[in-house]
Parts: C-alpha cells; structure tokens; sequence
C-alpha cells in the first residue's frame, strides 16, 4: 500500500526543486530582458524586440503562476496582454512604448527581490 504522507513529502521536494531551479533562471531571463528593452528602446528591431519581449512574459507569467509565484506571474500577464499576440507588430504609439518600459522594469525589480530571497 502506498504511504500517502511520504508519496505527497516527495512530490513537494520536488516541486521545491523547480521553485529554486526557476529562481536560479531569472538571472539570464533578467540579463535577456534588459538587453531586449535597450534593443527596442534603440529602435534596433523594436518589433522583433517587442516581440520577445511579450513571449518571454508570456512563459513567465504561465510558469510563475504554476509554482506560486503569484506577483511575478501578475505582473508578466500584464506585459504579455499589454503587448498583445500581434507582439511588436502593432507598431506600438510612444504612449504604449512608455508603458512597455515601465512594465519590464516592474518585473525586473520583482525578478531581482526574487533572487535577493533566494539568496538570503
């Protein structure tokens, strides 16, 4: 017969291990995300750039969700339906391009808290 208490011991030490794996992944998607921001903002391919950016949040806000990181998750949601499927080919106004901006430097600083979290 299988042992309920440690069957669910082991799933969550499982589960404890993703958390930590994808708090360890921040760091790149952070360093990925400023470098996507100053593409766009350089108007370096700001479609493609855009573009990146709202799948990334997208993937975010999907995985943050799952493993309860709830204000990540929110805040990623945000970007990604403020981006919209059409990603950067909506040629986003200097308004929606402000509000881009702002949005990817509120995930960043939730990113950053994140692994100061992990870290302490």
């Amino acid at each position: 017969m299988v042992n309920v208490q440690t069957e669910n011991h082991g799933v969550n030490l499982v589960i404890a291990q993703i958390r930590r794996d994808f708090v360890a992944s921040l760091l790149q998607r952070s360093l990925t995300l400023e470098a996507l921001k100053l593409a766009a903002a350089a108007a370096q391919d700001k479609d493609q750039a855009v573009f990146e950016i709202g799948a990334m949040a997208h993937k975010i806000a999907g995985v943050a969700g799952t493993l309860g990181f709830d204000r990540l998750s929110e805040i990623s949601l945000a970007l990604d339906t403020l981006i919209g499927p059409a990603g950067g080919g909506n040629h986003a106004t200097t308004e929606s391009w402000t509000k881009v901006q702002d949005l990817v430097e509120t995930l960043l600083d939730e990113m950053e808290a994140l692994m100061d979290q992990a870290d302490s």
